[in-house]
This record gives C-alpha cells, structure tokens and sequence, in this order.
C-alpha cells in the first residue's frame, strides 16, 4: 500500500521489539501515514459522518448513521511524552475531527431517532424502520472501523437515504427539516460533482498495470476542467510523461504500461472507459477487466455483454466471493448519474440506458431485491410487492415500475428470474437458481411421494414405553405416548415424512428412539429455532 499511494513508510525506522504487531511505532512513519489518510479531507468541505454499530431501536447488525455535518478542524495527534533512553519516538493514533452538527441543524444535524421512537409508542402502526438510515451492506468495511474514508458511492447512499428518511419525518415531529433536506440535497449535488465521471480511473490504470493508478488519476483529475476532456487529457500525458506528471508518478511508469493503455482500442477500450465509470476497487477492476480472471471468478460474460448492459456484472459476480461481487447500486451510479453529469460526459450506446425504467436496470433491482429476500426465507416474492418496494428505493433516478411494465419485458426477466402463477391468479417472481434448486427438490419428493408405503412391523408403543420408563402414569402420559407411537410409526413408513414441534418439545429425541431400535442411515434433522443449531441422527428411510 505504501509503494502503491507513494507512503514515505520506512521499514528500517521501526524498531526491533521483543514481540510481534501489526501496529506501526515510527513516529515519522505514523506522521506519513496519517498526512496520506488526511490529505484529501478539507476542512469547511469534507463530510463527517458518524454511525453506531448498534442501537435499541433497530434489531439489524447494519451500521445506523447518526447524522452529518462538515469538518471544520483537524488536530494532529501529539507526540508520547519520553525519556532520553533510546531514539523511538511515537505519536497518538488519534486524531481529533472537529464538526459542524449542532442543535440548530444549519450546517449538519443528528437524525431525530429519539424523538421518532417516542412517535412510533404514540402510534403503534408507524415503522421506525422507514426513518433509520444505515451504512448499507454493500458498503459493510467502510463502516467498520473507528475512523474510515467513505467512497463516493457511499456518501450518496447514505445521503439518498437521509432525504428519504427527512421527507418522512417532516410528517411527523415538528423542526426545520424542510431545511435539512435542502442541506442535504446541496451536499449531495457537491459529492456528485466531486466523485465526477470516472471515480474509478485509478484503480482501472492499476488493472492495465500501472504502479501508482491512483496517483495518476489524481493528477489528471487535478487538471480537468470539463468532465469531456478525461480521454484526450489522459493520452496526452502518457505520451508526453514528463511535461505533466510528477516525480512520485514519474518514478514509477515504464514503457510497458503505457503502451499497453495507448494500444487499447475497440471493445477493451469502451470496456476500460466504462469500468472507470464505477468506484471499483483494485481487486475487482483486475477481476472484471481480464478476462482470464473474469471466467476463473465465475463471472461468464464478455467484453461485449458488459457493454451491452453493465448491469450484467452484478447478476454474473452477485454468487460470486465477495471480494469480486459488484453491486447493484456500484453499476447504477455509473451508468445513470444526475444529469449535470450525463450532460457533461454522456455514456455511449449500447451502455446507455433508454430510461430509468430500462429493462436493464429494472431486471438488476428486481435481482436484487429477491436476492435479499431469499436471505430472509423468501424463495418467491409477490410480484405486487415487488413493485412496492422497487418503487420506494432510495435511488435516483427513482424506478417508476407497474405491472404492465414488469409483463412487457418478461421475456428478458425470465433469462434469469422464473414467473410462477399462484393459485389465486396473482404472479410472483422466483430467481432462476432457485428455481432449479425447486425442480431438483420436486423432483425427488414427487418419486418418494409415488411410492409404496414401507410395511415396517415393530412394537413401537414399547420403544416408547421402554425410553419413558419410571415416569409416573397418568391419563396425560398415556394419551402422549399413545401419541408418541403414532409418530413414530409415521415417519418409518411413509416414504417422506416431516417432523414439526417447537424448541424442546423432543423432535431429536424421537428420531433418537427409534435409531436406537432399526437399521439406519444418515439425515439431517433441522432445528429451525433462532437458537437451535441443525442436529444428526440415524433414521432408517
């Protein structure tokens, strides 16, 4: 990372220490790691954005942002007081931020949760869910530690999601939101002209195999003054290195890189321009713009299918590992920024979207949504509430779907989402993979279910009775095991069988009494309790 971001990191100041850590001591080395991480946060301009791990209202372990405000100090960290022995000298790793949040809310605000949570005792219907606005999984790391530099994408997601919440709010508790969203939707316009074109320039000059991608993007970014001029500034100055970059940049480009990147043309050349438009990461720019390591990552599509529709790198990596999943939101920020920046720097066909009801984009969200209601036990999803819950997302532009739009375009849905008829007449949507999960599952059952019943002779009431020895008799006990019998004659003979009960009520026990009396083989016997675990036992099928 120090080579990388041109770090003046030392490995030789450190000094040799009786133990092992990860934690720099250095003093210099701490200062130029601290003015690397600094650098770009400027006072009166950048956001700070404060979050909590965990709150009593929402039981979610999403990080919940607080508020916003602007940074208006930094105070470097001070030296540890010490002793001549010795030449190590080390600083605090704290860095003191000051901000703009008061009670006022003229400059920044805290999101009223207090108070909304005094609304929602006073009206059991309101969800406080609507108002909470949250570091979203997508943007999971960012959130993560105690200080941390927020991507643009990020910033955005969290400030679409405030003005959504505000709106809300402004109906139920009296202040000046009206003034809050004004604020915020400023800010928002200002992160937007700051993340600009191509936020992920850097990382794609890294995956063309630049040492110091970033570096590079950050001084032709330095240069621009219209968000066309990107391409024609770029080439100019790797062709004439020295007459614009700077010695940290300079000490780094060799011949290969760059004839590499001037040679690029065709579909790579779209491709590079278009990945640059979305805040990828190093690993995932590599991953997606090399082919060889695209397929090796299981994402199946070309040059050509990406350009053709960019929302295809989130339904080809969403199964992916994490590390080269693009979201949703990733690709939709990229292709369909605000208009002051699609004006400046307009996406080329067949990239470009029609609308914001593409079908593209359509198809993407409606993955994404059953994608994460799939997460909460939902393997089909109601096609009115997918509509529902499309059309209240907090992006922009906002998709404005109805059903006659979803039937319109169900041909290119059912490339990778299956349409199941309910028996009321209603549709609901299922993910294809899940879909061919079902087949397989019916499949199996519907042969067992066809098949003849086991003819299984065995004294069950006297397993029972044997397992429940000593226990006193009562007109209670008697009708359980008579019930207990039952049970287990059941799931010996049946070809299928499911045994149902709550937390403790002996499910494992059962399946244990009559392991311990038949031959067997191996299922599982899942508990789906929130603090069950899945048991084993040895049943005979």
């Amino acid at each position: 990372m120090a080579e990388r971001l041109g770090i003046d990191y030392d490995p030789s100041r450190e000094p040799d220490l009786p133990f092992i850590t990860n934690w720099v001591q250095d003093a210099a080395n701490q200062r130029a790691i601290f003015k690397s991480f600094y650098e770009d946060v400027h006072i009166g301009c950048s956001l700070v954005i404060p979050y909590a791990k965990q709150v009593p209202f929402i039981d979610d372990a999403k990080r919940v942002v607080m508020g916003i405000g602007v940074v208006t100090s930094l105070k470097e960290p001070p030296e540890h007081n010490h002793t001549d022995a010795g030449t190590l000298r080390s600083i605090l790793w704290e860095t003191m931020v000051g901000h703009s949040i008061r009670d006022d809310r003229k400059n920044g605000f805290l999101l009223p949760y207090r108070e909304m949570m005094e609304y929602a005792e006073e009206h059991p219907d309101f969800d406080i869910n609507s108002i909470a606005v949250f570091g979203e999984d997508d943007y999971f790391e960012e959130f993560s530690y105690a200080t941390e530099q927020l991507s643009y994408d990020a910033v955005i997601s969290v400030l679409l999601q405030t003005i959504k919440a505000l709106e809300i709010i402004k109906e139920c508790i009296s202040g000046n939101w009206n003034e809050c969203i004004s604020w915020t939707k400023e800010r928002l316009r200002e992160v937007w002209l700051d993340r600009g074109v191509f936020p992920g320039l850097g990382s794609m000059l890294n995956a063309v195999g630049f040492r110091r991608g970033e570096i590079i993007a950050r001084e032709v970014k330095a240069r621009i003054t219209d968000f066309s001029d990107y391409e024609t500034l770029l080439q100019g100055a790797l062709k004439s290195p020295k007459d614009f970059f700077s010695p940290l940049v300079l000490s780094t480009l060799g011949n290969t890189e760059i004839h590499t990147f001037l040679s690029l043309s065709g579909e790579r050349k779209e491709l590079f321009w278009l990945l640059s438009r979305m805040s990828l990461s190093d690993e995932q720019a590599e991953i997606v713009f090399n082919p060889e390591l695209r397929r090796q990552y299981g994402i199946h599509c070309s040059d050509q299918d990406i350009i053709a529709n960019p929302y295809i790198l989130y339904e080809q990596s969403r199964r992916s590992v994490p590390e080269s999943l693009i979201p949703v939101k990733k690709v939709d920020m990229a292709v369909f920024p605000p208009e002051i920046i699609r004006n400046a720097n307009s996406l080329p066909k067949p990239s470009a979207l029609d609308s914001e009801n593409d079908k593209r984009r359509i198809r993407a969200y409606t993955i994404s949504l059953l994608e994460l209601q799939a997460q909460w036990g939902h393997t089909v999803y109601p096609l009115d509430k997918i509509i529902e819950e499309i059309n209240i997302m907090p992006i922009e532009p906002v998709c404005h779907v109805t059903s006659d739009i979803m039937n319109s375009i169900a041909d290119f849905l059912q490339e990778e989402l299956w349409i199941v008829e309910c028996a009321d007449g209603s549709k609901a949507y299922q993910l294809m993979r899940l879909f061919e999960i079902d087949e397989v599952i019916r499949s199996s059952i519907g042969k067992r279910l066809k098949g003849k019943r086991h003819e299984i002779q065995e004294n069950w009431r006297g397993i029972v009775d044997s397992a429940f020895e000593g226990q006193q008799s009562t007109e209670f006990e008697e009708r359980a095991r008579t019930e207990k019998s039952a049970i287990l004659k059941e799931l010996a003979e049946s070809r299928l069988s499911v045994l149902i009960g709550g937390a403790g009520t002996g499910k494992r026990h059962y399946l244990l009494c009559y392991a311990n009396h038949r031959k067997y083989v191996m299922v599982e016997c899942c508990c789906w309790h929130q603090r069950e675990r899945p048991e084993s036992a040895w049943v005979r099928l």
